[in-house]
């Protein structure tokens, strides 16, 4: 006890002799050595001081690191998720199946997806915290934008199809607007120094508040109020980061809903699955 005592002391006064020092680590691991013993680096100044007290060892490691604004930085303990905090992108819907007619779905550039993880739970798969997962917890809002006045309406019987909404009138803008919130399941790779970060995984999603909507004469109207859409849905993820920004995409791979081209034209129908690439940002 009074030597793990004085190791600690003898790290205390390593911390403020080593001003050079970037990182400093303290590890309890099983002793290989009858002796204590001491490293020094290139320079002459100590890189490990390993003291041993009966089956244990207390080593302390100093790392020279020129390059820094602190002279002692505490390294990650754990891996960390790399989702954004607040995320920002492009949105489309997909045709799937047997019929996909490109002129059904057109859509504008100008649709988009935002959205926030809020909170996430974390697992090392590996002693050095390189490789691990998360579980994380989000929302977001989705908009998709229709070109030619059309829109997403309902027949007599209920169904959905996609049509021109009215020939005597121009619209300013049609669309499809839904809630979800998302759960995504990572697992992932980070750098020692956490700059750089990949993950991958599958994301389960609950949409909500879906409208559909148009714009004319300045004003805007509900075409079909809670149209139905699939409630959940599994999608793919992926997100690539660097510091604080990422890239992160998402493809469905579960309907969002099913279509019928046109409700002159019975039996084209047609599901959609959305997708979406965009930038986040951490807080």
């Amino acid at each position: 006890m009074k030597k793990l005592f004085f190791a600690t002391l003898v790290a205390m006064s390593m911390q403020s002799s080593l001003m050079n020092a970037s990182e400093i680590e303290s590890e309890l691991e099983p002793a290989n050595s009858d002796g204590d013993k001491i490293e020094l680096n290139d320079e002459g100044n100590i890189k490990k001081m390993s003291l041993f007290h009966g089956k244990y060892e207390l080593s302390f490691t100093t790392n020279h690191n020129k390059n820094t604004d602190s002279p002692y930085k505490v390294c990650t303990k754990h891996y960390t998720n790399n989702l954004p905090a607040i995320y920002f992108g492009f949105s489309q819907l997909t045709p799937t199946g047997t019929f996909n007619k490109a002129e059904a779905l057109t859509q504008k550039n100008s649709s988009y997806e935002w959205g926030m993880y809020l909170f996430s739970w974390n697992g090392d798969f590996t002693n050095d915290h390189k490789f691990g997962c998360s579980l994380n917890l989000g929302f977001s809002r989705t908009s998709i934008r229709f070109r030619d006045s059309n829109a997403i309406l309902k027949d007599e019987n209920g169904g959905l199809f996609f049509d021109n909404y009215n020939p005597e009138v121009e619209l300013d803008k049609s669309w499809l607007r839904y809630w979800s919130i998302r759960m995504p399941l990572m697992i992932g790779y980070q750098s020692r120094n956490e700059k750089f970060s990949l993950s991958a995984g599958a994301e389960l999603e609950w949409r909500l508040g879906a409208l559909s909507r148009v714009k004319y004469n300045g004003s805007k109207h509900t075409v079909v109020n809670d149209p139905d859409i699939e409630a959940l849905g599994v999608n793919l993820l992926l997100c690539a980061g660097f510091n604080d920004f990422c890239i992160i995409g998402r493809l469905g791979v579960t309907d969002l809903m099913k279509l019928k081209y046109s409700n002159q034209t019975p039996g084209h129908n047609f599901n959609l699955a959305p997708f979406m690439i965009g930038v986040g940002f951490g807080l």
